[in-house]
C-alpha cells in the first residue's frame, strides 16, 4: 500500500488538474502516458496479490476523477478495460475473444466454400472460344497441299514413335521395380531378428503427443495482465476458493476477482457525464460502444460448441449489457455541445435494447419519454 500511495502522490503532483496547452514543453505532458500506465497496471497487479483497503481505493478514484481532463488517461483507461474484458471472458464466461466458436465455424464454412469453388473451376472446361485442336500456323498455310500433308504425316509418325518409346520405358521401369521389391523382401527375411525381446528393447517410442503437453501449449498461454494465475495447490488444499480481493488467500485471477476488478475499473473515471471536455466525453462513449459490441459478441457465443457436434449447457452467467444504461440516460440531457457523446449514448441504448433479454427492458418507458419530449 505504501507503493500505491507514493504513485498516487506522484500522479497528483506531476500532472495536476489543468493540463498545459503545449504538453511537450512540460514534464507532466511528456510523462503523462507512462505515469497513467504505471499507476493503473500496478494497481491491478497489487489487487491480485494483497488486500487493498477501501480508503486507498477511494483515494485512487478521487485522483483519477480529477484527472479526466487528460486525454492520456482516457486512452489508458480504454486499453485497460479492453484487456480486463478479455480476462473477464476467459475466467468468467470460459471464452477466448481471439478464438470464439462462431468465428471458427464461419472460418470453416468459408474454407469449405472456397474448396467447392476451386473444384468447380477445375472441373469446368475452359470456354474461351478457342478451338481445342491447334490452329495451323501461317507458315503451314503458305505451303502447298502436298508439303503440308507430308509435314503433318511426319509429326504424327514422330509422335507415335515417342508414345511407343514411353510405353516401353514405363514397362521396363515397372519390371525393375518388381525385381527390387523381391530382392528387398528376401533381404528383410534374412535380417529378421530371431529374438523378439531384442526388438522390444530397440523399438523407438511412439511419437503421439501426451495430454500434458497439449494442456501446456502456447495457445493456452495467458495474456498480458493474466500473468498471475491462481495457485492450483492452494485451490485444491486451501479450502477457501476466494481471491485476495474478496478476503481469501488465493492470489491471481479467479472469476470473482475478474468481475470485481472489471467493474471497479469501469467506474474508475467516476460519472463520465461530468467530464468537462465534450471531446473527451465523446471518446469515452465511443469506447463504451466498442465495449458493448464485445459483450454482445460474448453473449452470442455462449452455449455454442466448437465442433458443432455437441450441445453445451446453457450459460448461468450472461454479460452485463445494461450496466452502462444510467450513463447513457444521463448523457441525453447534457447541453448541445455534447452532441457527439449524446448520439453515441442514444446508439448504445438502441443496441442494448435490441440485444438484451426482454426481462431487463424495464427502462423502455424512459426511452419513449425522451423520444417524445426530449427530456
Amino acid at each position: 500500500e505504501q507503493l500505491l500511495t507514493v504513485l498516487l502522490q506522484i500522479t497528483s503532483l506531476v500532472l495536476g488538474e489543468n493540463p498545459p496547452k503545449k504538453k511537450t514543453l512540460t514534464l507532466g505532458g511528456k510523462l503523462a502516458p507512462a505515469i497513467f500506465q504505471t499507476l493503473i497496471v500496478t494497481w491491478i497487479k497489487a489487487n491480485l496479490n494483497v488486500m487493498i483497503s477501501r480508503e486507498l481505493w477511494d483515494r485512487f478514484l478521487q485522483v483519477l476523477t480529477t484527472l479526466t481532463v487528460w486525454e492520456e488517461l482516457i486512452k489508458e483507461w480504454a486499453k485497460t478495460m479492453e484487456t480486463l474484458t478479455r480476462v473477464l471472458a476467459r475466467h468468467v464466461y470460459n471464452l477466448d475473444l481471439t478464438n470464439l466458436p462462431l468465428d471458427r465455424l464461419n472460418d470453416n464454412r468459408s474454407k469449405r466454400s472456397r474448396r467447392t469453388t476451386q473444384r468447380q473451376e477445375q472441373s469446368t472446361p475452359c470456354s474461351t472460344g478457342e478451338p481445342v485442336h491447334p490452329v495451323v500456323s501461317r507458315q503451314d498455310s503458305a505451303l502447298p497441299d502436298g508439303q503440308l500433308l507430308s509435314k503433318r504425316t511426319r509429326s504424327t509418325l514422330s509422335r507415335s514413335y515417342s508414345d511407343n518409346d514411353l510405353t516401353l520405358k514405363r514397362r521396363s521401369s515397372q519390371i525393375k521395380q518388381r525385381n527390387l521389391n523381391r530382392r528387398r523382401s528376401k533381404s528383410l527375411e534374412f535380417l529378421a531378428p530371431q529374438d523378439t525381446e531384442s526388438t522390444d528393447r530397440t523399438r523407438s517410442p511412439s511419437p503421439a503427443p501426451s495430454s500434458g503437453m497439449e494442456s501446456n501449449s502456447i495457445k493456452d498461454s495467458p495474456i498480458q495482465l493474466d500473468m498471475l494465475s491462481a495457485d492450483h495447490q492452494t485451490l485444491e488444499f486451501g479450502g477457501e476458493h476466494r481471491g485476495v480481493i474478496c478476503g481469501g488467500s488465493i492470489r491471481g485471477w479467479l472469476p470473482d476477482v475478474a468481475v470485481i476488478i472489471w467493474k471497479r475499473m469501469l467506474g474508475a473515471l467516476g460519472d463520465i457525464n461530468k467530464i468537462s471536455d465534450p471531446k473527451l466525453h465523446a471518446q469515452v462513449f465511443e469506447y463504451l460502444v466498442k465495449l458493448t459490441d464485445t459483450l454482445i459478441k460474448l453473449s452470442r457465443n455462449q452455449g455454442i460448441s466448437f465442433d458443432n457436434m455437441s450441445t453445451p449447457h446453457p450459460p448461468e452467467l450472461i454479460p452485463p449489457l445494461t450496466l452502462i444504461l444510467p450513463w447513457c440516460f444521463g448523457a441525453l440531457v447534457l447541453p448541445s455541445n455534447y452532441e457527439a457523446g449524446k448520439l453515441n449514448a442514444l446508439r448504445l441504448i438502441c443496441t442494448i435494447t435490441v440485444n438484451c433479454d426482454s426481462k431487463h427492458r424495464t427502462y423502455l418507458p424512459q426511452v419513449y419519454r425522451f423520444l417524445h419530449t426530449g427530456e
